[in-house]
């Protein structure tokens, strides 16, 4: 049963596998959802912070 507490060797082992996720794929360009959410996440300012073009760094972990 979760206790509400985890183990820093939990904690570690999650944040490695999180670290290692590769970004996912962009899909459904031409549904208009998609491009609306596009729209308003430049219009609110996250892509200030969010930009594209960034690569996996080279580690010990390969991105997944």
């Amino acid at each position: 049963a979760f206790t509400g507490e985890i183990a820093d060797e939990d904690l570690f082992r999650i944040t490695v596998y999180a670290r290692a996720l590769a970004v996912p794929a962009v899909r459904d360009l031409d549904d208009p959802q998609v491009q609306r959410g596009w729209e308003l996440f430049h219009e609110v300012g996250c892509a200030s912070c969010h930009t594209g073009g960034f690569t996996t760094g080279q580690g010990p972990i390969q991105g997944l």
